[in-house]
């Protein structure tokens, strides 16, 4: 998404040394769409950008706080930026952000996201994308307190997706499976190859799949959160498609004079139905990842990532 020193819920600096492009698409389930686009633009080599965050949460009842902890989880960012030898970029990013059951009595929530966009002088011309996270189901406070606590089941279940774009045309797959329930953001990388596995192996329905002929720009969350942090304009609403909906980041850029950051202040909107969900974001000025972003995804829930050294 999104510079500064090498880093180390459902992180951004120092740059590494150039890796093999390979390296990173080795790690790519077979035949899937990362897969095939990252082969058809394949790039000399790649800069990797990371950074490590602390994830705290906030809980509210009519405006009010009522209930906060840090560190109840941790998330990761990783920016991959690369050339090829038509001219083109490559830009691949990844997030993902967990519970910490220990530390958030018992909660156990998992997401992780990959991107990656092939861009032009003119912008972007072709994504892929692959993702999953633990299926849950709170909509209020009262569901949301009967979720903590140890799961008493012995599955969990997940959604997972894989999808495209081109100019043209976007299409994408969603997958149902569970995992075991001790499974947690601790194995992350182990899931991330247990899912990419489930998916290769082609055994799963797609519980919804399409496939469409849209005019939607083939952008993608995290590469539109990254223009916009790159930005010279104070008003930004970039639009993205995600899983056949257009959805769109209208947000603010201005210089947070108490933060000594810029910030980033507004909402992502789905175009259909017009719902908002508050999204914040601090960076310093010129740099590509995140010091600190949060945003609400439940309207009783806040959650705050705060960059933290590994």
């Amino acid at each position: 998404m999104f510079s500064h020193t090498v880093l180390t819920r459902r992180g951004l600096l120092k740059l590494i040394p150039v890796v093999p492009f390979g390296t990173w698409l080795s790690r790519v389930s077979a035949m899937s769409p990362l897969d095939r686009i990252a082969a058809a633009y394949p790039a000399n080599a790649v800069e990797t950008r990371t950074r490590h965050y602390r994830a705290d949460c906030q809980v509210s009842f009519l405006g009010v706080t009522v209930f906060s902890r840090t560190h109840v989880g941790s998330a990761n960012i990783d920016v991959r930026e690369g050339a090829t030898s038509n001219h083109a970029r490559t830009i691949g990013l990844t997030f993902q952000a967990g519970s910490l059951p220990d530390r958030a009595r018992g909660l156990n929530r998992l997401g992780f996201i990959e991107e990656f966009v092939v861009e032009q002088k003119d912008g972007a011309i072709e994504s892929a994308y692959f993702g999953f996270m633990t299926s849950s189901t709170e909509k209020n406070m009262e569901q949301a307190h009967a979720a903590l606590g140890p799961g008493g089941t012995e599955e969990v279940p997940y959604t997972a997706v894989e999808g495209a774009a081109t100019q043209t045309k976007s299409q994408y797959e969603l997958y149902q499976m569970t995992f075991p329930s001790d499974w947690n953001y601790s194995r992350c990388t182990e899931i991330v190859g247990e899912v990419r596995q489930t998916l290769a192996k082609k055994a799963l329905k797609p519980a919804r799949a399409e496939s469409a002929a849209k005019g939607l720009p083939p952008r993608t969350f995290l590469y539109v959160v990254r223009e916009a942090m790159r930005s010279k304009q104070s008003q930004i609403r970039s639009a993205f498609l995600y899983n056949g909906t257009g959805f769109r980041l209208d947000v603010e850029k201005a210089h947070d004079s108490k933060k000594g950051l810029m910030r980033l202040n507004g909402a992502i909107v789905n175009a259909k139905t017009g719902s908002k969900v508050p999204f914040r974001l601090w960076f310093e000025e010129g740099g590509h990842l995140p010091l600190r972003f949060e945003y609400r995804p439940r309207p009783y829930l806040n959650l705050v990532f705060e960059h933290q050294e590994a």
